[in-house]
């Protein structure tokens, strides 16, 4: 596995949970728009809605994303092939898999009120 690059003080920040009833929050998760850039992805930005299920970036999805985005091994089992996201959320790890050239993608979730913000814009 690549060496992870430094973190700036400003992504750190995303790293502190709290635990609240039912789930964690932390403090990125109240900014209207997230942006990850990668070399093998560009820029991705995310609007946020309020904080609460599938409405914010959790730090498993930019974990899987950044996975998927710096990783050899994780962008060759992308390419090419469908993938399925299931509970995508806002759909980062989606929008990563397609730029690392997935030949489908298909992003799910049970919460309607996601499909508002889990899409690429045209």
């Amino acid at each position: 596995m690549p060496a992870v690059p430094l973190r700036t003080v400003a992504e750190d920040r995303c790293l502190i949970e709290t635990i609240v009833t039912g789930a964690y929050i932390n403090p990125c998760m109240i900014d209207s728009t997230r942006a990850f850039a990668w070399p093998s992805v560009g820029t991705v930005s995310i609007a946020q809605g309020s904080v609460g299920p599938g409405t914010t970036v959790l730090t498993a999805g930019t974990a899987l994303a950044s996975y998927l985005a710096l990783d050899p091994d994780g962008s060759t089992a992308i390419r090419g092939k469908r993938v399925v996201e299931l509970g995508c959320g806002t759909g980062l790890c989606g929008i990563v898999a397609a730029r690392l050239g997935a030949s489908q993608v298909l992003l799910t979730d049970g919460n309607s009120p996601t499909f508002s913000t889990a899409r690429v814009p045209t």
